[in-house]
């Protein structure tokens, strides 16, 4: 009894003379989950009260969706559903303006098509998928959702 008296008093003062270690603040993290969730990369397709956001994610399985239905090199097979893939004709100066260099067959030789893809069937929507011979990748993500001349647009990317 005496020793467990000794124990529970030293105990005891351990506790009272530990310094509390304080919680670091976070509140301004630049890594906090909103601010994470808040760079995610978005593409938001579209103007005025017809707008859709598509997120890194939908693209990544889009794409995926598309590049079965490509063959490389350079054939695009047609989707008996939708039509999709085709090629894609240039005719739209504000996409071509957009485009990166690597989709430019002016800055880009190895260049030899880019198909367009309707975006999950919806065809206001779509991927432009350039096409070197021996891969496709993502050019641009383009829509004619809400506009007036019905002209495609490079949808807005954030993140």
């Amino acid at each position: 009894m005496q020793y467990t008296s000794i124990f529970l008093a030293f105990l005891a003062a351990g506790f009272a003379s530990a310094s509390p270690v304080a919680a670091p603040d976070v509140s301004g993290a630049e890594d906090s989950f909103a601010n994470l969730v808040a760079r995610e990369t978005q593409y938001h397709c579209g103007k005025n009260n017809d707008v859709r956001v598509y997120s890194q994610a939908d693209i990544d399985k889009a794409m995926k969706t598309a590049k079965k239905h490509i063959n490389t090199p350079a054939s695009a097979p047609k989707d008996p559903v939708n039509g999709f893939p085709h090629n894609y004709n240039q005719h739209d100066i504000p996409i071509n303006n957009a485009l990166p260099d690597t989709c430019k067959s002016s800055k880009n030789k190895a260049l030899k098509v880019i198909f367009e893809w309707a975006i999950f069937g919806d065809e206001r929507d779509r991927l432009l998928i350039g096409n070197d011979g021996k891969k496709n990748f993502l050019c641009l993500v383009i829509s004619h959702r809400g506009q007036d001349d019905n002209l495609f647009v490079p949808c807005d990317k954030t993140g």
